[in-house]
Protein backbone atom coordinates (compact mmCIF):
# COMPACT_ATOMS: atom_id res chain seq x y z
CA UNK A 1 0.00 0.00 0.00
CA UNK A 2 1.07 3.41 -0.37
CA UNK A 3 1.93 5.92 2.05
CA UNK A 4 -0.26 8.21 1.29
CA UNK A 5 -3.23 6.34 1.69
CA UNK A 6 -2.06 5.59 5.48
CA UNK A 7 -1.80 9.69 5.50
CA UNK A 8 -5.32 9.64 4.15
CA UNK A 9 -6.16 7.61 7.24
CA UNK A 10 -4.35 9.98 9.76
CA UNK A 11 -6.20 13.08 8.19
CA UNK A 12 -9.27 10.95 8.74
CA UNK A 13 -8.86 10.41 12.38
CA UNK A 14 -7.84 13.51 12.80
CA UNK A 15 -10.50 15.06 11.73
CA UNK A 16 -12.83 12.67 13.69
CA UNK A 17 -10.44 14.08 16.85
CA UNK A 18 -11.95 17.42 16.22
CA UNK A 19 -15.51 16.91 15.56
CA UNK A 20 -15.25 14.94 19.52
CA UNK A 21 -13.69 17.73 20.56
CA UNK A 22 -16.42 20.14 19.18
CA UNK A 23 -19.35 17.99 20.43
CA UNK A 24 -17.64 17.45 24.38
CA UNK A 25 -17.24 21.00 24.56
CA UNK A 26 -20.66 21.94 23.36
CA UNK A 27 -23.89 19.87 23.57
CA UNK A 28 -21.60 17.55 25.69
CA UNK A 29 -20.81 20.31 27.99
CA UNK A 30 -24.25 21.58 28.12
CA UNK A 31 -25.78 18.17 28.96
CA UNK A 32 -23.58 17.87 31.95
CA UNK A 33 -23.58 21.82 33.47
CA UNK A 34 -25.99 23.63 31.47
CA UNK A 35 -24.95 26.77 29.09
CA UNK A 36 -27.91 27.32 27.26
CA UNK A 37 -27.06 30.79 26.39
CA UNK A 38 -24.94 29.48 23.63
CA UNK A 39 -27.99 28.09 21.34
CA UNK A 40 -25.59 25.27 20.32
CA UNK A 41 -26.85 23.78 17.23
CA UNK A 42 -28.24 20.69 17.40
CA UNK A 43 -26.31 19.28 14.52
CA UNK A 44 -22.98 19.14 16.34
CA UNK A 45 -24.64 15.73 18.27
CA UNK A 46 -23.63 14.22 14.88
CA UNK A 47 -20.02 14.52 16.14
CA UNK A 48 -20.97 12.32 18.63
CA UNK A 49 -20.34 9.37 16.72
CA UNK A 50 -15.98 10.03 15.94
CA UNK A 51 -14.90 7.29 18.74
CA UNK A 52 -17.46 4.66 16.44
CA UNK A 53 -15.53 5.59 13.51
CA UNK A 54 -12.30 5.65 14.84
CA UNK A 55 -13.17 1.91 15.86
CA UNK A 56 -13.64 1.64 12.22
CA UNK A 57 -9.99 3.25 11.58
CA UNK A 58 -8.59 0.95 14.34
CA UNK A 59 -9.67 -2.12 12.45
CA UNK A 60 -7.61 -1.38 9.46
CA UNK A 61 -4.65 0.07 11.61
CA UNK A 62 -4.36 -2.78 13.95
CA UNK A 63 -4.30 -5.82 11.00
CA UNK A 64 -2.12 -3.79 9.20
CA UNK A 65 0.15 -3.76 12.88
CA UNK A 66 -0.78 -7.59 12.89
CA UNK A 67 1.03 -8.31 9.28
CA UNK A 68 4.15 -6.55 11.02
CA UNK A 69 4.56 -8.01 14.29
CA UNK A 70 3.59 -12.04 14.64
CA UNK A 71 3.03 -13.34 17.79
CA UNK A 72 1.33 -11.75 20.81
CA UNK A 73 3.78 -10.14 22.75
CA UNK A 74 5.30 -8.32 19.92
CA UNK A 75 2.28 -6.82 19.01
CA UNK A 76 0.90 -5.51 21.95
CA UNK A 77 4.56 -4.21 22.84
CA UNK A 78 3.88 -2.36 19.48
CA UNK A 79 0.57 -1.24 20.16
CA UNK A 80 1.29 -0.09 23.46
CA UNK A 81 4.47 1.40 22.70
CA UNK A 82 2.83 3.55 20.51
CA UNK A 83 -0.08 4.13 23.04
CA UNK A 84 0.92 4.33 26.33
CA UNK A 85 3.77 6.94 26.64
CA UNK A 86 1.73 10.01 25.33
CA UNK A 87 -1.40 8.68 27.37
CA UNK A 88 0.36 8.67 30.84
CA UNK A 89 2.05 12.15 29.99
CA UNK A 90 -1.84 13.29 29.77
CA UNK A 91 -2.99 11.46 32.06
CA UNK A 92 -2.06 13.61 35.55
CA UNK A 93 -2.09 17.08 33.50
CA UNK A 94 -5.64 15.88 32.83
CA UNK A 95 -6.17 14.73 36.79
CA UNK A 96 -4.47 18.00 37.85
CA UNK A 97 -6.53 20.25 36.01
CA UNK A 98 -9.95 18.45 36.32
CA UNK A 99 -8.98 17.99 40.80
CA UNK A 100 -7.98 21.91 40.68
CA UNK A 101 -10.02 24.47 37.99
CA UNK A 102 -12.69 22.18 36.81
CA UNK A 103 -16.37 21.17 38.67
CA UNK A 104 -16.35 19.47 41.64
CA UNK A 105 -17.39 16.30 40.02
CA UNK A 106 -13.62 16.34 37.87
CA UNK A 107 -11.80 15.90 40.98
CA UNK A 108 -9.97 12.70 41.04
CA UNK A 109 -7.78 11.27 43.20
CA UNK A 110 -4.27 9.63 42.96
CA UNK A 111 -5.95 6.03 43.34
CA UNK A 112 -8.21 7.03 40.73
CA UNK A 113 -5.39 8.10 38.43
CA UNK A 114 -3.04 4.99 38.71
CA UNK A 115 -6.53 2.98 38.04
CA UNK A 116 -7.09 4.74 34.93
CA UNK A 117 -3.32 4.72 33.81
CA UNK A 118 -4.09 0.62 33.64
CA UNK A 119 -6.79 0.98 31.56
CA UNK A 120 -8.60 -0.81 34.81
CA UNK A 121 -11.34 1.75 35.60
CA UNK A 122 -14.53 -0.42 34.04
CA UNK A 123 -13.54 -3.28 35.90
CA UNK A 124 -12.74 -2.04 39.24
CA UNK A 125 -16.05 0.78 39.23
CA UNK A 126 -13.53 3.87 39.37
CA UNK A 127 -14.75 6.97 37.07
CA UNK A 128 -12.74 8.12 33.97
CA UNK A 129 -10.43 10.85 34.76
CA UNK A 130 -11.82 12.05 31.50
CA UNK A 131 -15.02 10.65 29.85
CA UNK A 132 -13.58 9.86 26.76
CA UNK A 133 -11.57 7.34 28.00
CA UNK A 134 -14.40 4.97 27.54
CA UNK A 135 -13.34 4.39 24.04
CA UNK A 136 -9.67 3.75 25.41
CA UNK A 137 -11.34 0.43 26.93
CA UNK A 138 -12.96 -0.51 23.73
CA UNK A 139 -10.25 -0.53 21.97
CA UNK A 140 -7.84 -2.33 24.67
CA UNK A 141 -10.52 -4.93 24.64
CA UNK A 142 -10.58 -4.91 20.65
CA UNK A 143 -6.16 -5.28 21.00
CA UNK A 144 -6.96 -8.16 23.12
CA UNK A 145 -9.29 -9.95 20.71
CA UNK A 146 -7.46 -9.23 17.92
CA UNK A 147 -3.73 -10.44 19.53
CA UNK A 148 -5.19 -13.73 20.93
CA UNK A 149 -6.81 -14.74 17.91
CA UNK A 150 -4.50 -14.06 15.62
CA UNK A 151 -1.35 -12.76 16.78
CA UNK A 152 -1.67 -16.23 19.18
CA UNK A 153 -3.29 -18.58 17.50
CA UNK A 154 -2.86 -16.87 13.57
CA UNK A 155 -6.33 -17.48 13.04
CA UNK A 156 -5.86 -15.76 9.94
CA UNK A 157 -7.06 -18.30 7.78
CA UNK A 158 -10.33 -18.40 9.42
CA UNK A 159 -10.91 -14.57 9.34
CA UNK A 160 -14.35 -14.57 7.42
CA UNK A 161 -15.44 -17.21 9.53
CA UNK A 162 -14.91 -15.04 13.14
CA UNK A 163 -16.01 -11.81 11.63
CA UNK A 164 -19.24 -13.82 10.87
CA UNK A 165 -19.70 -15.24 14.43
CA UNK A 166 -18.39 -12.07 16.11
CA UNK A 167 -21.48 -10.30 13.90
CA UNK A 168 -23.99 -12.79 14.96
CA UNK A 169 -22.86 -12.40 18.28
CA UNK A 170 -23.35 -8.57 18.35
CA UNK A 171 -26.81 -8.88 16.71
CA UNK A 172 -27.72 -11.06 19.52
CA UNK A 173 -26.23 -9.01 22.12
CA UNK A 174 -27.74 -5.82 21.51
CA UNK A 175 -30.66 -7.55 21.05
CA UNK A 176 -30.55 -8.46 25.11
CA UNK A 177 -28.48 -5.81 26.05
CA UNK A 178 -30.63 -4.34 28.91
CA UNK A 179 -31.45 -7.83 30.47
CA UNK A 180 -27.37 -9.28 30.84
CA UNK A 181 -26.27 -10.20 33.92
CA UNK A 182 -22.64 -8.99 35.52
CA UNK A 183 -20.79 -12.24 33.82
CA UNK A 184 -22.77 -11.74 31.10
CA UNK A 185 -21.93 -7.39 30.98
CA UNK A 186 -18.17 -8.34 31.22
CA UNK A 187 -18.10 -11.28 28.10
CA UNK A 188 -20.40 -9.45 26.23
CA UNK A 189 -19.91 -6.03 26.47
CA UNK A 190 -16.26 -5.30 27.57
CA UNK A 191 -14.23 -8.48 26.41
CA UNK A 192 -16.13 -9.22 23.23
CA UNK A 193 -17.57 -5.38 22.82
CA UNK A 194 -20.83 -6.34 20.80
CA UNK A 195 -21.86 -3.22 20.72
CA UNK A 196 -18.80 -1.63 18.71
CA UNK A 197 -18.02 -4.72 16.41
CA UNK A 198 -20.24 -3.52 13.59
CA UNK A 199 -17.45 -0.24 13.23
CA UNK A 200 -14.36 -3.07 13.93
CA UNK A 201 -15.61 -5.29 11.13
CA UNK A 202 -15.84 -3.18 8.58
CA UNK A 203 -11.97 -1.95 8.98
CA UNK A 204 -10.59 -5.25 9.21
CA UNK A 205 -12.49 -6.10 5.93
CA UNK A 206 -11.19 -3.07 4.04
CA UNK A 207 -7.54 -4.18 5.07
CA UNK A 208 -7.74 -7.77 3.96
CA UNK A 209 -9.64 -6.27 0.29
CA UNK A 210 -6.66 -3.84 -0.18
CA UNK A 211 -4.15 -6.98 0.76
CA UNK A 212 -5.86 -9.36 -1.41
CA UNK A 213 -6.40 -6.68 -4.65
CA UNK A 214 -10.52 -7.41 -4.26
CA UNK A 215 -13.55 -7.27 -2.15
CA UNK A 216 -14.59 -10.65 -1.43
CA UNK A 217 -18.56 -11.84 -1.93
CA UNK A 218 -18.66 -13.02 1.48
CA UNK A 219 -17.36 -9.82 2.57
CA UNK A 220 -19.59 -7.93 0.95
CA UNK A 221 -22.08 -9.53 3.01
CA UNK A 222 -20.82 -8.79 6.41
CA UNK A 223 -20.50 -5.08 5.41
CA UNK A 224 -24.38 -4.94 4.38
CA UNK A 225 -24.94 -6.70 7.75
CA UNK A 226 -22.70 -4.15 9.68
CA UNK A 227 -24.47 -0.97 8.05
CA UNK A 228 -28.08 -2.55 8.49
CA UNK A 229 -27.19 -3.07 12.51
CA UNK A 230 -25.74 0.59 12.45
CA UNK A 231 -29.06 1.76 10.99
CA UNK A 232 -30.90 -0.28 13.66
CA UNK A 233 -28.82 0.64 16.49
CA UNK A 234 -28.44 4.32 16.26
CA UNK A 235 -30.74 7.05 15.71
CA UNK A 236 -31.88 6.78 12.22
CA UNK A 237 -30.17 9.73 10.93
CA UNK A 238 -26.55 8.94 12.52
CA UNK A 239 -26.84 5.46 11.73
CA UNK A 240 -26.85 6.31 7.86
CA UNK A 241 -24.15 8.85 8.85
CA UNK A 242 -22.11 5.84 9.82
CA UNK A 243 -22.52 3.92 6.69
CA UNK A 244 -22.06 6.90 4.66
CA UNK A 245 -18.48 7.30 6.94
CA UNK A 246 -17.90 3.55 5.88
CA UNK A 247 -18.05 4.68 2.25
CA UNK A 248 -15.63 7.53 2.57
CA UNK A 249 -13.02 5.56 4.82
CA UNK A 250 -13.38 2.53 1.72
CA UNK A 251 -12.54 5.14 -0.64
CA UNK A 252 -9.71 6.65 1.95
CA UNK A 253 -8.10 3.28 1.74
CA UNK A 254 -8.41 3.29 -2.28
CA UNK A 255 -5.89 6.18 -2.09
CA UNK A 256 -9.12 7.85 -4.20
CA UNK A 257 -9.50 10.70 -1.25
CA UNK A 258 -5.84 11.42 -1.38
CA UNK A 259 -6.57 14.79 -3.05
CA UNK A 260 -8.85 16.35 -0.38
CA UNK A 261 -6.76 14.78 2.83
CA UNK A 262 -3.02 14.33 2.16
CA UNK A 263 -2.28 18.12 3.23
CA UNK A 264 -0.04 19.41 5.68
CA UNK A 265 -3.02 20.67 8.37
CA UNK A 266 -5.04 17.77 7.99
CA UNK A 267 -1.80 15.58 8.49
CA UNK A 268 -0.67 17.42 11.45
CA UNK A 269 -4.14 17.33 12.99
CA UNK A 270 -4.10 13.69 12.80
CA UNK A 271 -0.60 13.57 14.20
CA UNK A 272 -1.88 15.33 17.62
CA UNK A 273 -5.33 13.44 17.23
CA UNK A 274 -4.51 11.33 20.12
CA UNK A 275 -2.93 13.44 22.50
CA UNK A 276 -5.91 15.78 21.74
CA UNK A 277 -8.74 13.15 22.45
CA UNK A 278 -6.64 11.95 25.38
CA UNK A 279 -7.09 15.18 27.63
CA UNK A 280 -9.65 17.40 25.52
CA UNK A 281 -12.62 16.76 27.85
CA UNK A 282 -11.73 17.59 31.14
CA UNK A 283 -9.14 20.67 30.54
CA UNK A 284 -11.86 21.89 27.75
CA UNK A 285 -14.47 21.50 30.85
CA UNK A 286 -12.36 23.30 33.12
CA UNK A 287 -11.78 26.02 30.81
CA UNK A 288 -15.81 26.54 30.26
CA UNK A 289 -16.09 26.23 34.02
CA UNK A 290 -14.02 28.80 34.94
CA UNK A 291 -15.55 31.12 32.53
CA UNK A 292 -18.48 30.97 33.28
CA UNK A 293 -17.66 31.56 37.39
CA UNK A 294 -16.30 34.78 35.46
CA UNK A 295 -19.37 35.67 33.68
CA UNK A 296 -18.54 35.01 30.43
CA UNK A 297 -22.64 33.60 30.35
CA UNK A 298 -23.74 37.40 30.12
CA UNK A 299 -21.61 38.40 27.31
CA UNK A 300 -24.09 35.67 25.03
CA UNK A 301 -27.13 36.94 26.50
Amino acid sequence: MEKQRYEAIDSLRGIAALGVVVYHLALGYEELYGFQTLNIPGWIEAFRYGPHFFYMISGFVIFLTLDRHTGFVPFMRARLIRLLPAFWVCLPVAALVGTWLGPDDAARTVLDVFINGLFLQGVLDTPHVDLAYWSLLIEMSFYLLAGVLIAHFNLRHRLTLLLSVWLVISFLGMLYWDSMNRFGEIVFKELLIVRYAIYFIPGIIFYRAIQDGWLRHSHKFLLVGCGLLMVGSLPLAYGFQMVGLMVVFWASVQGKLNWLLCYRPLLWLGAISYPLYVSHQVIGTALIHNLQASGVNELFS
